[in-house]
C-alpha cells in the first residue's frame, strides 16, 4: 500500500516540475492565461445563457432517442422480412403441393364415372358431357380461389361463399 502512494506522490510531483519548467517560457505562461480566461467567459456565457443551452441539449437528446426508436423499428422490420423471406420457400411448396392435389382431383373427376352415370340418368350423352364441363368448371374456380391471394382483403368465408355460388 505504501509503495502505490509512493509511486502516486512521485508521478504528482513529476507532474509539477513539468509544468514548472514549461512555464519558464514566457510563450507557454501568455497561452495558459488565454486560455484561462478564455474558459473563464465561456463559464460565465453557460451560467447567463443556461435556459437556451439546456433546451438545445434537451432536443438533442429527443433527436437521439427518436433516431434510437426509429432504428429499433427498422430492425424489426428487417427481422420479419428475414423471416418471411425464410418461410416463402416452404409457403410455394404448399402451395405447388395443393395445385398438385386439385389438379389429381380434377383429373380423377374427369376419369370417374360421374359422367356415365349422368348420361344414364339423363338418357343423352351431350347432357353428361355438359354436366362433366359444369364439374371441371367448379373444379377449376376451386383451384384458382385457392391458389390465388387475397388482394381485396375479403376474408376466407367470403371464398367459400364464391365457390359455392359458382
Amino acid at each position: 500500500m505504501e509503495k502505490k502512494n509512493s509511486i502516486v506522490r512521485d508521478i504528482a510531483i513529476g507532474v509539477a516540475v513539468g509544468a514548472a519548467v514549461t512555464m519558464l517560457r514566457k510563450e507557454n505562461r501568455e497561452k495558459v492565461a488565454s486560455n484561462a480566461r478564455r474558459a473563464k467567459t465561456k463559464m460565465i456565457e453557460i451560467r447567463e445563457h443556461a435556459a437556451p443551452l439546456k433546451d438545445r441539449v434537451k432536443e438533442g437528446v429527443q433527436n437521439v432517442s427518436t433516431k434510437g426508436r426509429e432504428m429499433a423499428d427498422l430492425k424489426v422490420v428487417k427481422e420479419k422480412v428475414d423471416e418471411i423471406r425464410k418461410l416463402t420457400p416452404a409457403v410455394v411448396e404448399t402451395l405447388k403441393e395443393t395445385r398438385d392435389i386439385f389438379n389429381k382431383k380434377k383429373q380423377e373427376l374427369k376419369e370417374s364415372s360421374v359422367p356415365t352415370a349422368q348420361a344414364e340418368f339423363w338418357g343423352t350423352d351431350d347432357h353428361a358431357q355438359e354436366q362433366a364441363d359444369s364439374i371441371e368448371q367448379v373444379s377449376e374456380s376451386e383451384v384458382s380461389l385457392e391458389m390465388r391471394s387475397n388482394d381485396d382483403g375479403a376474408a376466407p368465408e367470403s371464398l367459400s361463399a364464391e365457390k359455392e355460388n359458382k
